[in-house]
């Protein structure tokens, strides 16, 4: 009985020190884990950041854009009516001319 014991005994020692180190273990592997959670939120929490900055450039330049495509398209509408004024004229200058030699 008492040889009983003592391997009872042994066994419950050899179980508290897996524990332990079992427990141990889980610590660091948490540990780690909540390392590289929080390094992965912190790159997210940037590439959020390049990639806002990003479409804000975006907008921008698109807002340029357009106003750069308004721009040009009141010179071409401004330079259609000025064309159309002087084929206007030459018709007009042609239809004089026929006039005084007719």
């Amino acid at each position: 009985l008492d040889e009983v014991e003592g391997r009872n005994g042994e066994l419950v020692r050899q179980l508290q020190e897996v524990t332990v180190s079992m427990t141990s273990q889980e610590d660091a592997q948490s540990t780690a884990l909540q390392s590289q959670l929080a390094w992965a939120e912190e790159d997210r929490k940037k590439q959020q950041q390049r990639f806002d900055a990003a479409m804000g450039e975006r907008e921008s330049a698109m807002m340029q854009l357009e106003k750069g495509k308004d721009k040009l398209q009141k010179e071409v509408d401004g330079l259609k009516r000025k064309m159309e004024e002087a084929l206007i004229r030459e018709a007009n200058t042609v239809t004089q001319l026929q006039g005084t030699i007719d």
